[in-house]
């Protein structure tokens, strides 16, 4: 369960896509049959036309957050291959390579994606008994049966971006050294970071299109404030333990620079040469340039990109209240 097996040379893109399009052909099939086209698109039928693109959103969700999944375990795999020059341990750092998700975590994750789920549609503002089968029209049967799919799929990927992240954070332990004046080595950190807060971003971008309604603005708040703080925690979650390691590191380098500028000192006034003097100089410049090392592995341009990718849901929402602005005013 924890593993799901790929054959060699699928990725988890087309897994994604593949799902996501057989879905949406499936449902467009099965609107054509219905005979719903007639009905959505039609005057004042501002609700079916609202159903008709959350059920294409659920389509796209139950493709895009298993080849999430997938991605996620593939690239922590990666990430921890490319670290193991560096670690003092092959055989321990080939166990974590290989370490498997929790069954019984995927389980208890599984159920919270599912129950939130079950509880997302309440807030929705135009059904108020969205589990009445007697109230369902073929668009929103869609959502009740792609829905719990959907939440088990969310709770599997939060359990396995955080997973994954305390995976790969926890090799740092492992580092045979840290140069805090070249801290290049240490990107595959950042770079599995980054990709928490892609994966995050993208389910918020497609997740957007579903929060175009009126008087949804707290909503949206309250969403973009929860992925704010998901995506930040996807960043630095992987990072966490070489962090922890160049502190320690800059600390011993730190202590051992004032212990020579003591000694230094101690020889300044014993010596009439000036060697003392340019000594203290030089020590007090490492000094300041070690105490400048950053002590998480992230540049500026680090910061730059999860800018970026917090734009992408920013985007996706503005470009769907186009999109449902301009079907108001044809269909309604």
């Amino acid at each position: 369960m924890s593993q799901l097996k790929v054959k060699p040379g699928v990725t988890p893109a087309l897994i994604g896509i593949s799902i996501s399009v057989l879905l949406l052909i499936g449902f467009f099939i099965g609107e054509q049959l219905l005979g719903r086209f007639t009905v959505i698109f039609r005057q004042s039928a501002y609700i079916e036309i609202r159903n008709f693109r959350i059920a294409i959103i659920h389509c796209l969700l139950a493709g895009y957050l298993p080849a999430a999944y997938l991605y996620i375990l593939r690239s922590a795999r990666s990430i921890i291959h490319e670290l193991t020059p560096l670690l003092t341990s092959s055989d321990e750092s080939g166990s974590m390579t290989d370490y498997r998700l929790a069954k019984k975590w995927l389980v208890v994750f599984g159920i919270l994606g599912f129950l939130f789920s079950v509880l997302t549609p309440y807030l929705s503002l135009y059904d108020q008994s969205p589990w009445d089968p007697n109230g369902w029209t073929p668009e929103i049967v869609w959502h009740r049966i792609l829905g719990p799919v959907i939440g088990w799929w969310i709770g599997w990927l939060g359990y396995a971006v955080v997973k994954r992240s305390i995976q790969v954070s926890r090799t740092a332990t492992l580092i045979r050294s840290i140069d805090l004046l070249d801290l290049k080595p240490l990107e595959p950190f950042v770079r599995q970071g980054l990709i928490n807060a892609l994966i995050i971003t993208g389910v918020a971008a497609i997740f957007s299109f579903t929060l175009i309604e009126q008087k949804m603005g707290v909503t949206v708040a309250g969403l973009a404030s929860l992925i704010l703080s998901l995506a930040f925690l996807g960043l630095f979650l992987p990072a966490y333990g070489v962090h922890k390691r160049i502190l320690e590191v800059k600390k011993k380098e730190l202590t051992w620079t004032l212990e020579k500028l003591r000694e230094a000192r101690i020889h300044l006034k014993d010596s009439s040469t000036g060697s003392a003097q340019g000594q203290i100089a030089d020590l007090t410049t490492y000094y300041r340039f070690i105490d400048r090392v950053p002590e998480w592995p992230f540049r500026t341009s680090t910061f730059f990109r999860v800018i970026l990718y917090l734009f992408i849901p920013v985007v996706s929402w503005v470009v769907g209240l186009l999109i449902d602005s301009a079907l108001s005013q044809l269909f309604g």
